[in-house]
């Protein structure tokens, strides 16, 4: 049951003329596959959005980089406004077994 009656505005038959396509797609020429301009043009794109791809890895991994730095030095400034002496990180090496 619909509340507000709403009438189908789709018209009752089909278009008079056929679609045609554009002109762009008219003067295409049918071929089996891609042609060479077309495959280069993938392998372009291709390699392009590699080097996105390992840009936007650099910057999220430096990105990470940077803001642990940021947290370790809020912490030792922290610790320095409360006058500790030694707040330094230490860095312990396990000797080898």
């Amino acid at each position: 049951m619909t509340v507000i009656p709403l009438r189908d505005r789709r018209p009752l038959r089909p278009p008079r003329r056929p679609v045609e396509p554009p002109p762009a797609l008219k003067n295409r020429l049918p071929s089996g596959g891609p042609s060479e301009e077309d495959a280069e043009f993938y392998r372009l794109r291709a390699r392009q959005n590699w080097a996105v791809l390992a840009l936007i890895v650099a910057l999220v991994l430096g990105g990470a980089w940077l803001i642990e730095r940021l947290a370790t030095f809020s912490r030792a400034m922290a610790c320095y406004e409360f006058g500790h002496r030694n707040c330094m990180p230490l860095k312990f090496e396990l000797p080898p077994r």
